[in-house]
């Protein structure tokens, strides 16, 4: 019973405190906050939602992991098998080419969704908070002639 609580207390307050303050990069980059202030910032808006923040992140990286890596696998996999039937221990020079253009061409492809996700989440968490969603579609129909 020692060691769980121990293995919980080691691993619980660095994940709280990550995911508290897992959007302070749009913070900062998004509404122009300092450092600390983009801290704070990212605290209150995860307030209430760090189980939501924490999974909608952990699934988002683990769908955007399978979409970079399995079709890399997909390639890599027969050229391995090609360089161990001639007897080669690893990837010659064309083999390594093919895998890391690949691997290249799929980050370019899919690592965006993750920051997408991101940026969502972001703009989520600030309407919930704030409903700016509100104010911003009420300032739309003000300004608009009837």
């Amino acid at each position: 019973k020692h060691e769980l609580e121990s293995i919980t207390s080691n691993i619980g307050l660095p994940v709280y405190f990550s995911v508290r303050w897992s959007m302070f990069v749009a913070a900062a980059v998004l509404e122009g906050h300092g450092p600390l202030g983009s801290l704070r910032r990212s605290s209150a808006l995860v307030d209430r939602h760090c189980f939501r923040v924490l999974s909608i992140l952990t699934v988002s990286s683990v769908i955007v992991g399978v979409m970079v890596y399995a079709p890399a696998a997909l390639v890599e996999i027969p050229l391995a098998i090609s360089a161990a039937t001639r007897g080669e221990v690893g990837f010659g020079p064309t083999e390594a080419t093919i895998s890391n253009a690949t691997s290249i061409v799929l980050r370019i492809l899919f690592a965006s969704v993750g920051g997408i996700i991101y940026t969502l989440l972001f703009f989520d968490l600030r309407n919930r908070r704030e409903g700016t969603d509100m104010v911003e579609r009420l300032t739309l129909l003000e300004a608009s002639p009837l």
